[in-house]
């Protein structure tokens, strides 16, 4: 049997399956969750299963200055449908976990201060809570959802000890530290992002500080310093696309520092060398068995690892930096969604 009949078989066994009555909540030994999703932008739900599957799958946009109790009703009919569409029985769901921006206190279910949103003091876990009574509920911070999806279904799978970065609009992290996730004495733990790493005439951070990798090394600062370029006078192909588009993101820097773009490349080439020194911080500091590289910016992966590379392995203490590795994420736009299904299975 050719590979190309071998999937047509199996194709036609779930159709065959799906047809007689099993649906997705009825596969033996199989627990399931729902992982709801909360970013600045949209909102996506799905059931994530203990075997690592996702059904149900939805999302719709987020939009700032909306009333919050919207947004919440929101999510709550997204997560019901993501049940109905699953097949699965509400008796058979072990949770209902949100990954969502911060700060944000865990145990009370509150987030404080969502600036993406708008939102300050918004009881997320409570009124979840409501909406599923008798369903266990955990609000966690994003990016430490995206670790422990990371961990469980994705690049991070068979690791004790592991870091997970998003590299996107801002720049955060999340540690899995003993095969546990690892938040810290207020669930502050991990933030990267926020390691100052240009004290000296560094750019302002979004926290108010100076000098913060996610202020040199983000899909934003990327931006930033390709904007500046172009203000400045200078010229090549960042000008170019700056004139055609109207604006260049990192991607665009990216495309320009592949064709060559000195100026495309130099930009990449600070982001990406404060990213990797600050990296070679978290391997002395905690010895992990790897980094795990995810968010937008990761798209530029192979602009990027060499930097990383470099950094680590000039940065770090003798021995760490042959055993650590550095992985690129593997669940794309879902991890959030893994991760906060992997808060109960």
């Amino acid at each position: 049997m050719t590979a190309l009949e071998g999937a047509c078989a199996r194709e036609c066994e779930r159709l065959l399956r799906e047809g007689s009555g099993e649906r997705a909540g009825e596969r033996a030994g199989e627990r399931w969750a729902i992982g709801v999703d909360l970013g600045g932008t949209k909102v996506a739900v799905a059931a994530v299963s203990s075997a690592g599957r996702l059904a149900g799958r939805n999302e719709t946009r987020t939009l700032k200055g909306v009333p919050p109790e919207e947004s919440l009703a929101a999510m709550v009919q997204l997560a019901e449908q993501a049940v109905r569409d699953a097949g699965i029985e509400r008796t058979a769901i072990s949770g209902v976990g949100v990954g969502a921006p911060g700060p944000l206190n865990s145990a009370t279910g509150i987030i404080h201060f969502a600036p993406n949103l708008g939102w300050e003091n918004v009881a997320i876990g409570p009124y979840f809570a409501r909406n599923f009574p008798g369903i266990p509920v955990k609000l966690e911070n994003d990016a430490n959802a995206a670790a422990l999806g990371e961990y469980r279904f994705g690049a991070g799978r068979g690791l004790r000890h592991m870091v997970y970065i998003t590299v996107s609009t801002g720049v955060g992290g999340g540690l899995i530290l003993d095969g546990k996730l690892y938040t810290g004495a207020s669930g502050g733990a991990g933030e990267i992002g926020h390691i100052p790493v240009q004290r000296e005439g560094g750019p302002r951070c979004g926290c108010g500080h100076y000098g913060c990798l996610e202020a040199v090394s983000s899909g934003t600062a990327i931006a930033r310093m390709a904007r500046e370029h172009v203000a400045s006078g200078g010229g090549g192909l960042l000008a170019e696309m700056a004139q055609a588009q109207g604006r260049v993101g990192a991607a665009a820097v990216g495309a320009a520092a592949r064709q060559g773009d000195p100026a495309a490349s130099a930009i990449l080439k600070t982001a990406f060398t404060y990213l990797g020194g600050a990296m070679a911080t978290v391997v002395n500091l905690l010895n992990p068995e790897a980094i795990i590289v995810g968010g937008g910016v990761s798209a530029l992966w192979d602009l990027m690892l060499p930097y990383l590379q470099h950094e680590i392995d000039s940065g770090s203490v003798a021995g760490f930096q042959n055993k650590v590795q550095i992985r690129r994420a593997e669940l794309g736009r879902d991890t959030g969604i893994y991760g906060a299904g992997a808060l109960f299975v």
